[in-house]
């Protein structure tokens, strides 16, 4: 009968626990030039693909050296999907999801237009916000900055992101700053802001 209990309440802990894991994963995005973006992060509502953009001009910042920030990657990518829509060169669609390792958009037709809610995703275990804010309260821990301000030099997102993470691991570790269970960071200046969730 004891073990029985004890069974229960642990299968009961283990919801609980995973219901909680999963409404810190959840988001709601951000529109850009009025078109809902996941970078970092999946509808989760159902959604069909209709296209592939890339961003053509990635490697020609990359091989000039040049900075490109992600939010004027991001503004380019949605224009030029706006463009050969335009021009009927794509299907219809109404948000895009980037690939942070080469930032190039799938296009998507969500099945829900008017819905901005979404999962994100995790990196050393630690769900990071681009164009995203948490549906969870949260305060802020600490604000942290990277030693790069905008991608370039062959350095892609996800690299950046998984060392502003790992800088930010580090501090908390040596108790420069205190505990914080995700990130936000800004697509402008590639600041993050540590959070934490409120109980």
């Amino acid at each position: 009968m004891r073990r029985n209990l004890l069974l229960l309440l642990s299968i009961i802990f283990a919801i609980s626990a995973y219901s909680q894991n999963k409404k810190i994963s959840q988001a709601t995005v951000d529109k850009i030039l009025n078109v809902p973006v996941y970078l970092y992060s999946y509808p989760i509502q159902e959604y069909e693909e209709t296209g592939t953009i890339r961003a053509t001009w990635s490697a020609i910042a990359s091989g000039l050296d040049k900075s490109v920030g992600i939010s004027k990657r991001t503004k380019e990518l949605i224009n030029k999907a706006k463009n050969k829509k335009k021009k009927g060169k794509v299907s219809d669609f109404n948000a895009i999801i980037i690939d942070p390792d080469d930032y190039t958009a799938t296009l998507i037709l969500s099945s829900d237009k008017s819905s901005l809610n979404a999962d994100v995703k995790r990196v050393s275990g630690v769900p990071v916000y681009i164009y995203s804010y948490p549906i969870e309260e949260y305060e802020e821990v600490k604000e942290i900055s990277a030693t790069w301000s905008a991608l370039g030099g062959g350095n892609s997102l996800k690299n950046r992101v998984s060392e502003l993470i790992s800088k930010a691991k580090r501090k908390e570790k040596k108790g420069k700053i205190g505990h914080f269970d995700a990130i936000i960071i800004s697509p402008d200046d590639f600041t993050g802001i540590l959070i934490k969730f409120k109980e």
